[in-house]
């Protein structure tokens, strides 16, 4: 596998990096186990260097601030729960 990282001009939110990974395997479900090892590593190792990951959230997400967690979920319904005998 190749990978190749770049670190992107610093911007008030932080430091930008790029993260490119080549593998000749073209199924898919391990190309999404190679990604999720990539960002487990990534994210493991990130406070031995002091670093923290940033996600900036929109304007969807800001709306939500002060809600419970079910009331912005669009999965939610105040329907009764129909028990089973």
């Amino acid at each position: 596998m190749l990978l190749m990282v770049r670190q992107l001009a610093p911007t008030q939110e932080g430091l930008p990096l790029q993260i490119y990974a080549f593998t000749n395997n073209t199924d898919w479900a391990y190309y999404e186990g190679v990604q999720a090892d990539i960002f487990d590593h990534i994210y493991s190792i990130l406070p031995l260097f002091g670093l923290r990951p940033y996600q900036s959230f929109g304007g969807h997400d800001a709306s939500l601030i002060g809600q419970s967690p079910m009331q912005g979920s669009s999965t939610h319904t105040d329907a009764p729960i129909k028990k089973e005998d």
